[in-house]
């Protein structure tokens, strides 16, 4: 499932629909949620708490600033091995609140995403990823394929690789 329907957590799951059922989606922005359910092929809206409950990953594709309140939302729908991802570059696995034995993982996609472009024009998408290491075996199976290129990293690393993406890509363009 997807909680926030922009452009980096709709590209993301556009990939991952090709192995794996797309769930529910959820954006406060209905003409997002709108576009997200009809480019993931998902069809009819399932409400919020259903969709979290029958996942077995939940996606958080917030700003940064809204992360800890989506997680929040969330938690009192999760089940027992959940596996709870955001995409956040600077923030750790961490800042998701543990839920009822829910996994917790940052997956930061090593790229830009100045719109919307479906299929997205890419050959790979590398991804840091951080988290325990049960969470992180979980991960490693989702994103397997010839979609992305999945490297591990500490969470003491986390801000080191997002500054890197932010230097050579935003103060670039």
């Amino acid at each position: 499932s997807l909680v926030g329907c922009g452009k980096v957590g709709v590209t993301i799951l556009y990939y991952l629909k090709e192995h794996h059922k797309i769930v529910g989606v959820y954006d406060p922005d209905q003409k997002a949620q709108q576009r997200a359910l009809k480019t993931l092929g998902v069809g009819k809206p399932v409400p919020y708490p259903e969709f979290v409950k029958t996942s077995d990953a939940v996606f958080i594709a917030t700003p940064d600033e809204m992360i800890l309140n989506a997680s929040n939302r969330i938690r009192k729908y999760l089940d027992k091995n959940v596996l709870l991802v955001h995409f956040s570059g600077w923030l750790p696995a961490e800042i998701l609140p543990r839920a009822r034995g829910s996994l917790r993982a940052a997956v930061h996609p090593f790229a830009t995403f100045p719109k919307l472009v479906i299929p997205p024009p890419r050959p790979a998408y590398p991804l840091f990823v951080q988290g325990g290491r049960k969470a992180l075996d979980r991960v490693d199976r989702i994103f397997r394929g010839k979609n992305f290129k999945v490297s591990r990293i500490g969470k003491k690393d986390k801000a080191r690789y997002h500054l890197m993406g932010v230097m050579s890509s935003n103060f670039l363009v």
